[in-house]
């Protein structure tokens, strides 16, 4: 009787593993499981969070780093029909005189669209002593400004003179262009 008591036992420790070894192969399953779905939550998230792709609104390129902003602003009165043949109306356009930054190439120039306005902006900025283009942003829609910008070389510390051009197009298609504005600047880098 003691050895069909010992091979019962045998049996159940058998059974028991067997048993444990299913269950830890479940575990094990489910860890997978759950670590595959925070895997992709993650991925999901990383393209989701990251930066905002370029949007094209009628064959315009709008600034992906526009946020919403609203400031009071210096009226430009332009004529409705100017001499260079381009359709304009008045628009709203905030003045710039001057600006800081920290030597390098980030740059935090509020570049802002008055909500009021019915066209797009695009701002450029030129170094005046060499001409050359530091910033060029997307349209930016009204109500909306580009905070900082990444300039398309370092520059080191200095007072630069630098002329923000801000160029116009209207709303509606086909866009037609309306009569920009260039602003003589001081860009002060420490």
């Amino acid at each position: 009787m003691d050895v069909d008591n010992s091979k019962v036992n045998e049996n159940q420790v058998k059974e028991k593993e067997k048993d444990n070894s299913k269950k830890i192969i479940i575990i094990l399953i489910i860890f997978i499981v759950l670590l595959l779905m925070l895997l992709i939550g993650i991925i999901i998230g990383f393209f989701l969070l990251r930066d905002k792709p370029a949007e094209e609104v009628d064959g315009l390129i709008i600034d992906k780093s526009a946020v919403e902003w609203q400031r009071d602003p210096l009226v430009i009165e332009e004529d409705l029909n100017n001499s260079d043949g381009y359709y304009s109306s008045s628009y709203k356009v905030y003045g710039y005189f001057e600006s800081t930054m920290k030597a390098g190439n980030k740059a935090n120039i509020t570049m802002t669209n008055a909500h009021e306005n019915e066209c797009y902006f695009q701002f450029t900025l030129i170094l005046d002593e060499t001409e050359e283009v530091l910033y060029e942003s997307g349209w930016v829609p009204p109500g909306n400004a580009v905070l900082r910008q990444e300039l398309s070389r370092s520059l080191d510390k200095g007072v630069y003179e630098v002329t923000l051009k801000l160029s116009a197009v209207e709303l509606e298609e086909p866009h037609y262009e309306m009569t920009g504005t260039d602003m003589k600047m001081k860009l002060i880098v420490n």
